[in-house]
């Protein structure tokens, strides 16, 4: 976000007369307090209780910004939403198929070992086994909650106008989806230590299209590295290796000392 507010401000005199806020949704207490030093300055103060937002501020660009807990206590109007791996940090529902039919895979006590953790299958079929499962996989990760937001969203976009883009791992409805762990940048057992390691789940685009119902446009997914192109990435490249080139030349430095830079 404090990229995107950069390029903004860059563009003030194509967007001076547009009304930009930004609305954040973030449910943690520490990670707000760091948003907030990083776009305000840290110059952010609390709302009133009847306010939506629980939090307010003006970014270091001269942009209002306001922090939510939920992502329906946003004020509607014309909005672009950005979700970066926001999807693949949502719970997820995991079931497998046995001999006597769906089960739910849940989480357990280790009996052998009472401080540790294990999957288990539910013993009979439970409700969301139902609604769920898409029968030609015998392993099936579902994320209603993912769905629900995701219809919340296009049918926002469809009432007021926008759009949303989603980046995150995962696939279109063709792959085994499989959730996991990693800490340090490392796999990671999501049932060992609980709450030290990011836990993570392979999203099913197909099924957020499914559930945005045609309401808005749906396009992709598509790879990362299309988009970026499709984006202009490879101009951008050329632009800062022409600099770094030049900035070279001037400084009487080699070219090899500007190879390391952001996109």
């Amino acid at each position: 976000m404090e990229d995107i507010l950069q390029v903004f401000k860059q563009l003030a005199s194509v967007l001076s007369t547009c009304d930009i806020s930004v609305h954040l949704v973030e449910v943690s207490p520490k990670l707000s307090e760091i948003q907030a030093v990083m776009l305000t300055g840290g110059k952010v103060q609390p709302s009133p209780e009847d306010e939506s937002a629980y939090m307010k501020g003006i970014s270091k660009t001269g942009i209002p910004i306001f922090w939510y807990r939920d992502i329906q206590d946003v004020p509607p109007g014309y909005s672009f939403y950005l979700a970066h791996e926001f999807f693949d940090a949502l719970p997820i529902h995991k079931f497998q198929r046995t001999e006597k039919g769906w089960c739910e895979v849940l989480v357990d006590i280790d009996p052998e070992v009472p401080d540790q953790l294990l999957f288990v299958l539910s013993p009979s079929r439970t409700p969301v086994t139902q609604n769920f499962i898409q029968k030609k996989r015998d392993h099936v990760e579902v994320c209603p909650e993912a769905g629900v937001i995701v219809e919340r969203l296009a049918s926002q976009i469809e009432k007021d106008g926008g759009a949303a883009l989603v980046a995150d791992y995962g696939h279109d409805g063709t792959k085994l989806t499989l959730s996991g762990g990693f800490r340090n940048h490392k796999l990671h057992n999501v049932l060992s230590a609980p709450g030290t390691a990011d836990l993570t789940a392979d999203i099913d685009f197909s099924y957020l299209r499914k559930m945005a119902q045609g309401k808005p446009a749906t396009l992709g997914p598509i790879k990362q590295r299309e988009f970026l192109k499709n984006m202009g990435i490879d101009l951008r490249l050329q632009v800062r290796v022409f600099t770094s080139a030049e900035l070279s030349q001037s400084t009487g430095n080699t070219l090899k000392q500007y190879e390391s830079f952001s996109l």
